[in-house]
């Protein structure tokens, strides 16, 4: 029997059609054990006008995720809103049949694909200060930050995500986020979860 993987996270993303450079200069300034940098290109089935359902095939996996309730607006710190979302995750080892099958049922579905190449790291707030740990360690009360370059459509976009487990006891590092984030572009406009950026990437497409 395959492998089924649930979790529930709450995310703050944004997308930008430029570089922001002082983002992955701040991971380049990091030991090359604090983070975790790779490429791929994940499959998107982008469905008609839902903004809350994701499906996405990434390597060997089958990743579905449903947004649990509306994103809320919020300020992370001063000058930097987004907007928060909470999210219901499942994943399934998948075959290479699958991820290329056709889904007839689904109608105007459209399968995307998106080039990636990301840093990323986990942040961990202890009592003797900041810790930073690759993807893919257990660290239970983290917050995972990411700078993804992508291409959508040949065109190149840049996200920057916050991700951490759906529990009260984890804050966001508010004071090394205004360290970080400290252009003018993390504002309420530009972030969107994933499922919505396809959307409006698609419109985008079809309007030109």
């Amino acid at each position: 029997m395959s492998q089924i993987f649930s979790f529930r996270t709450r995310e703050v993303r944004w997308f930008i059609n430029k570089p922001v450079l002082e983002v992955p200069g701040w991971f380049e300034k990091l030991p090359s054990t604090a983070f975790t940098r790779e490429s791929r290109e994940d499959i998107y089935l982008v469905l008609p006008d839902r903004t809350d359902l994701g499906v996405k095939f990434r390597e060997d996996r089958l990743e579905l995720k449903y947004r649990l309730g509306d994103p809320q607006s919020g300020v992370i710190a001063p000058g930097i809103s987004g907007s928060f979302e909470t999210w219901e995750k499942l994943g399934f080892q998948s075959t290479r049949e699958v991820s290329s099958a056709e889904f007839p049922d689904i109608g105007k579905a459209l399968r995307l694909p998106v080039k990636k190449w990301r840093w990323a790291t986990k942040i961990e707030q202890t009592d003797t200060g900041v810790k930073y740990h690759p993807v893919g360690r257990e660290v239970q009360h983290s917050v995972q930050l990411e700078y993804t370059e992508l291409q959508v459509f040949g065109s190149d976009w840049y996200s920057i995500g916050l991700e951490w487990p759906d529990m009260p006891e984890i804050s966001l590092p508010v004071r090394l986020l205004s360290g970080i984030l400290t252009s003018t572009v993390f504002d309420l406009k530009s972030s969107m979860g994933y499922p919505e950026f396809l959307q409006k990437m698609l419109r985008q497409e079809g309007s030109a």
